[in-house]
């Protein structure tokens, strides 16, 4: 049986591979091709119990699943990064408008789950790489039944 998070970050992962601006979707990968930018990458990350509940029998409990949704575009190759901030801005609004719009992935949150965003963070920063990478931080809330894990 594949639990309902499990089916969420396949959904998430099928919603992202459909996009036509992004070139490939993987799952934990951490290295990928670069002709295949630009692209995203869905790691697991985290999830978080919301409501209080103990043991099998108990009313089902709300859970908060974090996962990590990187988006990557094709390095510059010139110093000064042009357009790399304008493609990253694009793609973070064409991801987020694709996850909180498809009726699948609301329909496996349920009437009482939702997707949240959090926020961005990009490379784009002192210190950092500066090649093009973005992640976006999202929150996926939706009910967890014990029960259903038989």
């Amino acid at each position: 049986m594949i639990d309902k998070r499990e089916t969420i970050l396949l959904r998430i992962l099928t919603v992202l591979t459909d996009m036509d601006d992004i070139e490939a979707a993987y799952r934990n990968r951490a290295e990928f091709p670069t002709t295949k930018m630009p692209l995203a990458v869905v790691l697991d990350g985290n999830e978080q119990r919301v409501t209080q509940t103990r043991g099998r029998g108990q009313p089902p409990a709300l859970v908060r699943l974090l996962p990590q949704i990187f988006v990557i575009i094709k390095p510059r190759t010139e110093a000064n990064n042009e357009g790399a901030g304008e493609e990253l801005s694009v793609l973070r609004t064409h991801v987020l408008a694709a996850l909180f719009t498809d009726m699948t992935l609301r329909g496996l949150l349920g009437e009482n789950g939702c997707v949240e965003y959090l926020g961005c963070e990009t490379d784009m920063q002192t210190g950092s790489s500066m090649e093009g990478q973005m992640k976006i931080d999202l929150a996926f809330e939706y009910m967890l039944d014990m029960d259903e894990l038989t």
